[in-house]
């Protein structure tokens, strides 16, 4: 059982201290009262790298909503659960796959953050190929347009991957939003991982089913059709969507 720390932030040397002596201890970050506020306290605790979470419950709070819209753009890599439980509402209800209300203002207000997390996300379904050891499979993804962007603006959609809950995102995709991000796909660019270290988890199901595919030795040509399949049904939902 962790010992859980309601602290300010920064967090005190006391209360740090504690950390190293039981590796249990989770910080509960009190925001409201915290000195660090937006970039300064996701730089802090990037950097920091502790088991914490923020403690927030109203994202319509004028400066809660800014910090969620901080976290949408910022190049700091974080692990804080309620964030990342507030970014899966934002999309969610982006897509249309919950109800529309909490979370409206903050999606009109940001859009284009939005639009740019749900690009990237709904191409992992690609890279779910692409991560294949088979240049067929990986050619496939190379038809779609490219995008070479080396930008890590906005780099916490890929916090979210670990989260089971997450993937009910592919529930609805949109075609038109698929590219073959050709550094994200193959470089080290989220802190020194690659997009892999994350993708392979076992809290995503899109994995463990190629997985299991791939360890019935399916051969190229089948993954191929499967593949040319699927990407057939995901045009055709685009075109049923677009009339």
């Amino acid at each position: 059982m962790s010992n859980v720390i309601t602290t300010t932030a920064p967090i005190s040397l006391e209360n740090l201290k504690i950390y190293f002596s039981d590796k249990s201890t989770r910080y509960l970050i009190d925001y409201k009262n915290s000195k660090l506020q937006e970039q300064k306290l996701l730089t802090y605790l990037g950097n920091l790298d502790l088991n914490c979470d923020i403690d927030i419950e109203d994202f319509n709070d004028p400066d809660h909503a800014k910090l969620l819209q901080t976290y949408f753009a910022s190049t700091t890599l974080v692990n804080i659960p309620t964030l990342e439980r507030a970014a899966m509402g934002v999309l969610f209800e982006y897509k249309g796959l919950i109800q529309p209300g909490y979370f409206t203002n903050f999606i009109q207000e940001n859009i284009e953050l939005v639009k740019c997390w749900v690009q990237k996300l709904d191409s992992l379904v690609l890279f779910n190929t692409y991560a294949i050891n088979d240049e067929l499979a990986k050619q496939e993804v190379k038809n779609y347009p490219e995008d070479d962007t080396d930008s890590i603006e906005g780099i916490n959609w890929i916090s979210l991957l670990k989260n089971e809950e997450f993937f009910y995102f592919y529930q609805i995709l949109d075609a038109s939003n698929l590219r073959y991000y050709s550094r994200y796909f193959s470089e080290n660019m989220f802190k020194g991982r690659n997009l892999y270290s994350f993708w392979a988890n076992n809290n995503n199901p899109m994995f463990l089913i190629t997985w299991g595919i791939l360890e019935e030795k399916i051969n190229s040509k089948q993954w191929q059709e499967l593949l040319s399949q699927a990407t057939q049904e995901l045009k055709e939902q685009q075109d049923a969507t677009s009339l």
